[in-house]
């Protein structure tokens, strides 16, 4: 093995030398620039603050823009030679016409990820899009100071602007050793033996490149280098050679005087082209020669095939703000169009709803030609989902429209029916999913990420995966465990030696191309390719799309393996909890959305009011791009929160402005005649609730039905009083369900089920406990370490107790050290086993993680979380490194620990991060790194979490329904101009005005009543249900003016089978399997009767 990574840098340092010689200087262009902080149109160029440049000069900070002009002549002794045009800014850019339409993408060559880029980036113009007349340079570039990562790069300095000769068989002969190299580099690193053959050729190769010469390039070694100092180095590029060393290292020498000199360009800072010499061409013959005999040598019987795409993985919020996501997408897909000109087998893959969108409206001449090539067959649409987006936080209503609203828009806009859920970096896929792909016609499924875990290696490539209700949907994992692929052998090779499904399925998806920031496939991606089709030694390769690939290998699928439950991924659980206002921002979307919904379609039913269908639509929209996988988890920068946060804001409240607006309609609709003060009370969710209702200073306590609307009489509300509780050495909290006792300390002591006569605290053990452990890496990934570390306690300094009306209250007040503050108020209502901790902080900590824990005394093995649709087991021990790695997991509005007499339930409002090892509800509150988001987490935050004491079953205990009562509070509507006056009766007291109810729940046997919207046809309303025991249930549902047309897809078509669906004399039935989700499309009862055949 040492013996093969000392050939690897010796060839390492051949290919440098062969890539020196590419590009040849012919002339410098000149630079007019127009800076400004925001993008500006073309035509709007001119407006921004002109700088005249060189190479060298500064021109921006971060995210700075300029519309640069670049022009010059062509020199004459150019003659008919290779010419091209060489830019690096130090940024991105997008080249445009005369017009201003996209021409391609440029990317700074000195951005981290330079390998994938390609080692030039893509700088590389050809003549035919800078030059009319062939003589003249004259062109435009858009650019933006950043590289493709987001990060910004050489000080935004200019780094080239020149016009070069191309030594077109020097650039083929660096082709083929790349090539050559990585195919004896993969088969080293696997043990194959015709390694040793290829590196034999090679050796004789590097010895033909490595003879004296002298031949070198008297000048441009270096800025004001001169040809006494170019034949000094020769030691040194020897040496650079040999140790294969980063450039930078070994970019001073010394000159004969001992002075230290530059002989080597700096990446970094140099403004001249880099490496440039000149390499002899019988020397270049003599080495394609040896190369062709590795190259032409086929492989007569491959084990494995690979169906290779081109494709650019894009961030939509990530390390760059949502208007560079649209410009990136632009320069990546002129790119895709320029490639596809010159590389006829080119075919490309294009994922996320919003792309198309942006380019549709932002560049339309770019758009007709991507329409163009859908339509020829080389470009694939893919993915079902609206965006790329993160499948563990947004809730089950999100994930179903991410799917409707995705596949609508490509069925719409193409005519396409989208069959593969793609999501190659998402970071963990719940067990909620392969039934939304089983019900939204979505039968694949290809994602990667999985191959980034750190404890265990995940065992299968293709293979049926299993959710939460048995659905299973057909799954690939792409075996080169990488989504932006080099096209390299190496890289193909571990995927034929790592593909554990390959006795059963010897074929694998390559998607190859530069991701995350954009960029897509360059000049070297497709070079490569074509050397790698057919090469002894390698897996072979056909040009094929995603979904024929799922089609052909579904012939086999009755081979492969199965995976059973989520696909946990080992890595990112810091994301559960990072940047906390974004989960919160999106759960209260979420939850508003869901009553706007149910109040609008009621209105709409009974009123005939208008449906704010193109609002919600947009709005949902909104809400699904920022659920994007870097955006909702946490790990994007600080720019994209303060503009998604501002969108969230007005987004709430246009939509608590329509709520308002629907509330009074429907309260008009209530009988209030008997009543001096009438007000209407809603209930948004499927559960018969109790809850205490206040306001100005008198409160009332009243009982709703599931999705009920009422008028209740506030003159009979009864007067609070507020009475402080005496000190005393523990404090307790009782009522007729639960006593609650502190320490002095504030944690809690005691916590006693009077229902089940049970004590939840294991003897000796606290509730509430409040800590901090160090935290030190990014927002992506929890610092293990923390586990074993002893944590520091947050400090009480105040305890008071009261009670106000029926109502108890504990007020807390903490101090974490000099920095943050904590406050918390403990909620005991009289009717209610539940208590709230309302907690509010002042969170100034700098990598820490604030917790809460809360031991628990039962003899569970599993915790069950509550997930999108359903729950599932995560284990409390930690035996095995599968359990090990699971010690963050994700779970939704509650977790619960119990055996079979009962247990407890830790709820929230918006968290999502749990441990729940050794049989401890443990809650992540907050963490505060600084990467890649700057004290993203700093400041005042407001959440509550809950603890629920209950007997046995989830469902007959009420966890279910307290987590939902929760997260969904009851909506409250008061007309302030009829308060009753002395007289008595409001004179404005009217009986109801609307028919009976159009839809009402008569039983639900262990299901949940979801979503009632307006199906997005309009012509009648859609609800959704699932079962929530882990068993059989059923629902019947009354309707009244409406009919049942039956059960539909998620997609709001009626589904073929409908054997789960009885129609009744009253309305329908509909029976459930375990975690199943029925949606029933129900339509105006003449319509129904039209629809067969019948008559008004």
């Amino acid at each position: 093995m040492e013996e093969f990574r000392e050939k690897e840098q010796k060839y390492t340092a051949v290919r440098e030398k062969l890539e020196y010689g590419v590009y040849h200087v012919a002339g410098q262009l000149e630079i007019e620039a127009y800076i400004s902080r925001e993008p500006l149109g073309f035509e709007d160029r001119y407006k921004g603050e002109f700088h005249r440049l060189k190479p060298g000069d500064r021109w921006g900070d971060l995210f700075d823009c300029g519309w640069f002009h670049f022009f010059g002549q062509l020199p004459r002794e150019a003659g008919q030679r290779h010419i091209v045009v060489l830019v690096d800014a130090s940024a991105e850019g997008l080249v445009v016409d005369h017009e201003g339409n996209p021409l391609q993408g440029l990317t700074s060559a000195t951005s981290r990820n330079e390998f994938p880029l390609g080692l030039w980036g893509k700088r590389t113009i050809e003549m035919e899009d800078c030059s009319r007349d062939g003589v003249n340079v004259d062109f435009w570039v858009d650019f933006t100071c950043c590289d493709v990562e987001g990060q910004y790069r050489n000080e935004g300095r200019v780094k080239e602007a020149c016009v070069a000769v191309v030594d077109d068989l020097c650039r083929d002969v660096f082709y083929d050793w790349t090539v050559c190299q990585s195919l004896y580099v993969g088969l080293c690193e696997n043990g194959d033996a015709y390694g040793e053959a290829v590196g034999e050729i090679l050796d004789q190769a590097a010895a033909v490149l490595n003879q004296p010469e002298g031949r070198e390039s008297p000048k441009n070694l270096a800025p004001g280098g001169s040809a006494e100092k170019d034949t000094a180095t020769e030691e040194l590029l020897r040496e650079r050679h040999a140790y294969g060393k980063d450039v930078r290292a070994l970019s001073q020498g010394l000159d004969a005087s001992g002075e230290r000199i530059s002989l080597w360009p700096d990446p970094e800072t140099d403004h001249t082209l880099k490496y440039q010499r000149t390499i002899d061409k019988e020397a270049l013959i003599q080495i394609r020669t040896l190369l062709e005999k590795i190259l032409k040598e086929k492989n007569p019987a491959p084990s494995m095939v690979y169906s290779a795409m081109g494709h650019s993985h894009l961030d939509l919020l990530f390390l760059w703000p949502e208007r560079e996501t649209r410009r990136k997408c632009a320069r990546t897909l002129s790119t895709v169009v320029k490639m596809m000109d010159r590389f006829p087998e080119y075919r490309f893959c294009l994922s996320q709803a919003p792309v198309y969108l942006w380019m549709k409206e932002e560049y339309p001449s770019l758009y007709k030609r991507l329409r163009e090539l859908i339509e020829e067959k080389r470009i694939e649409v893919t993915g079902a989902f609206w965006v790329e987006c993160d499948t563990n936080l947004p809730c089950g209503e999100s994930l179903v429209r991410q799917l409707l609203y995705g596949k609508r828009f490509f069925r719409e806009e193409f005519g396409l029916d989208m069959k593969v859920g793609f999501l190659p970096d998402v970071f963990g896929y719940s067990a909620a999913l392969p039934q939304l792909f089983a019900k939204s016609g979505v039968p694949y499924f290809t994602t990667n990420k999985l191959s980034m875990n750190d404890t265990n290696r995940f065992p299968r490539y293709t293979f049926w995966w299993h959710g939460l209700d048995g659905s299973r949907v057909l799954t690939h994992m792409l075996p080169e465990n990488s989504y932006t692929s080099a096209a390299v052998p190496q890289m193909a090779i571990y995927g034929e030696y790592h593909h554990t499904d390959k006795d059963v399925s010897p074929e694998g998806l390559q998607l190859y191309g530069l991701g995350d920031g954009g960029g897509g496939p360059g000049y070297e991606h497709m070079e490569r390719r074509r050397r790698t089709r057919n090469l002894k030694g390698c897996p072979t390769f056909r040009d094929e799309f995603i979904g024929d690939f799922f089609d052909r290998i579904a012939k086999n699928s009755a081979k492969y393996r199965k995976w059973d439950g989520e696909l946990y991924f080992e890595r990112h659980q810091g994301t559960y909890t990072s940047i906390a206002r974004q989960k919160k921002w999106n759960r209260r979307l979420e939850q508003t959305l869901h009553t706007l919904e149910w109040l609008a379609s009621l209105a709409r039913a009974r009123l005939g009011e208008p449906y704010p269908g193109p609002w919600l639509k947009q709005c949902w929209q909104d809400v699904m791009l920022y659920q994007f996988h870097d955006c909702l988890p946490g790990s994007a920068i600080g720019r994209v929160y303060e503009e998604t946060q501002a969108r969230y804001e007005e987004l709430y409240r246009q939509a608590r402005e329509k709520i308002e607006a629907l509330k009074e309609k429907l309260a008009g609709c209530l009988d209030q005649r008997g009543m001096k003060e009438p007000m209407a009370v809603f209930n948004p969710i499927s559960f018969r609730r109790t809850q205490r209702l206040e306001w100005e200073g008198r409160e009332m306590t009243v009982t709703l039905e599931p999705y009920e609307i009422r008028a209740v009489d506030w003159s009979l509300a009864a007067a609070q009083e507020e009475r402080e509780m005496g000190p005393a050495a523990h404090h307790v909290m009782e009522n007729s369900f639960v006593r609650m006792e502190f320490a002095p300390d504030g944690t809690v002591v005691s916590l006693y089920d009077k229902r089940e006569a049970r004590e939840l605290l294991p003897p000796g053990q606290r509730g509430n406990q409040l800590n901090l452990y160090p935290d030190r890496l990014t927002h992506w990934d929890i610092q293990k370490e923390y586990l074993q570390a002893e944590p520091r306690r947050a400090r009480l300094t105040e305890m008071k107790q009261s009670r106000i009306g029926s109502c108890q209250r504990m007020e807390l007040a903490f101090e974490t050290g000099e920095k943050s503050r904590i406050r918390q108020t403990v909620v005991m209502e009289d009717y209610s086993a539940r208590v709230d901790f309302r907690t509010w902080v002042d969170w100034q900590e700098e990598y820490q993680m604030l917790r809460v824990a809360w031991p628990v005394e039962a003899a569970a093995r599993e915790a069950e979380c509550d997930i999108q649709f359903g729950h599932i087991g995560r284990p409390v021990n930690h035996n095995t490194s599968w359990e090990e790695a699971k010690f963050e997991v994700c779970a939704h509005k509650w977790v619960d620990l119990s055996d079979a007499d009962g247990g407890l339930a830790l709820m929230n409002d918006c968290k999502y991060g749990y441990k729940v090892w050794d049989r401890i509800l443990d809650l992540c509150l907050l963490r505060s790194q600084n990467c890649p988001c700057e004290r993203g987490d700093a400041g005042e935050h407001e959440f509550t979490y809950s603890v629920y004491p209950h007997g046995p079953g989830l469902w007959e205990s009420g966890v279910i329904s307290e987590g939902y009562q929760l997260n969904y509070p009851l909506e409250e509507w008061r007309d302030e101009s009829r308060k009753a006056g002395p007289a008595g009766e409001d004179p404005g007291a009217i009986p109801g005005t609307a028919g009976p109810e159009p839809w009402s729940l008569e039983a639900l046997q262990g299901v949940v009543l979801e979503t009632v919207k307006q199906a997005e046809a309009g012509d009648g309303f859609v609800l959704r249900f699932y079962e929530t025991r882990g068993g059989r249930g059923e629902a019947r549902i009354r309707l009244e003016g409406y009919e049942a047309a039956g059960l539909c897809t998620l997609l709001e078509e009626l589904q073929p089978n409908q054997s789960s669906f009885e129609r009744t004399s009253e309305g329908a039935k509909i029976h459930f399997r375990a975690f199943e989700v029925q949606s029933v499309l129900i339509k105006p009862l003449h319509r129904a009767v039209l629809e067969k055949g019948g008559t008004e």
